[in-house]
């Protein structure tokens, strides 16, 4: 684990959860900490055991993605008890109100970056890709990057202790949605032509990136989560975000011949690709 993305996370992550239970880590460094996590706990048993796995060094990152519920952009103390919070962990705004950055020497930063979905019970609206309070103050606030994609992402999410800290993550359905979308969203930009050499290097490492992340958010799925991927498809099946990420998987998975399967086939083949292709497979083709 990186000792300075660690040092600067939990202490925020520990005070930010005092406020609310609601908050789900989500992105590559919740993938991080779960790999890290299952490592370090062997009896755990997953999809594709972590022993076995072709590359079982966790990937690091420089980004914290929280999700975060509605009800904390609504509630106009809630909201500026978080963004004190925020502003006390030395994180300060780059995007208003919802990414912020934390310097960690030589011009490096750390990024926290708050996302939403908006739910249509609660005193929120968006604004362009912004979701915001309706009632709340203009000083101290803060507000979510609209992320359709993480509607669903509550259903039945995943917790785990990692010294100390309670992480709590997305449901692996969720996950794979989310990085699926995000794979296919980069994929798409390196079509741009009038992107140069460095941009479309850098969307298709992005986009592969991605797609191995979902194989990474299957893979290391425990037993208890497997046991209530049945449940949990019956739900997240309502959301039309369900239904964009199958048709992004099989217009990328569905054979070998396709852009995701060549993309993660650097990490993933035989036996261990042939299990969570399946599993992605069972959730996102109708039977």
């Amino acid at each position: 684990m990186s000792d300075v993305m660690w040092k600067n996370f939990a202490p925020l992550w520990n005070d930010l959860r005092k406020l609310s239970h609601g908050l789900l880590l989500t992105g590559g460094y919740a993938l991080f900490l779960k790999q890290k996590w299952l490592i370090e706990n062997r009896d755990v048993k997953s999809v594709v055991g972590i022993e076995i796995w072709p590359d079982s060094v966790p990937r690091a990152t420089k980004d914290f993605d929280v999700i975060v519920c509605v009800k904390i952009l609504a509630d106009a103390t809630l909201n500026s008890d978080v963004a004190q919070l925020i502003e006390k962990h030395e994180f300060t705004p780059w995007t208003k109100f919802w990414k912020f950055k934390k310097g960690i020497g030589d011009d490096n930063h750390l990024i926290l970056e708050l996302h939403a979905f908006p739910d249509k019970n609660a005193n929120v609206k968006v604004e362009g890709n912004r979701v915001k309070g309706r009632n709340v103050g203009k000083e101290g606030i803060i507000h979510g990057r609209e992320n359709p994609e993480a509607a669903g992402s509550n259903i039945s999410p995943f917790s785990f202790s990692i010294d100390g800290a309670d992480i709590v993550v997305p449901n692996a359905v969720s996950f794979a949605i989310m990085k699926l979308t995000a794979m296919r969203d980069r994929w798409l930009k390196t079509k741009d032509e009038s992107l140069n050499d460095e941009e479309g290097v850098f969307h298709r490492t992005q986009s592969i990136k991605h797609a191995k992340d979902v194989f990474r958010a299957v893979a290391m799925m425990t037993n208890e989560e497997y046991k209530l991927i049945p449940e949990t498809l019956v739900k997240m099946k309502e959301y039309e975000v369900f239904r964009a990420a199958s048709g992004i998987f099989k217009e990328f998975f569905i054979d070998g011949d396709t852009p995701g399967s060549t993309m993660v086939s650097s990490d993933w083949s035989g036996e261990n690709y042939d299990t969570v292709l399946s599993l992605l497979r069972s959730w996102f083709i109708e039977k």
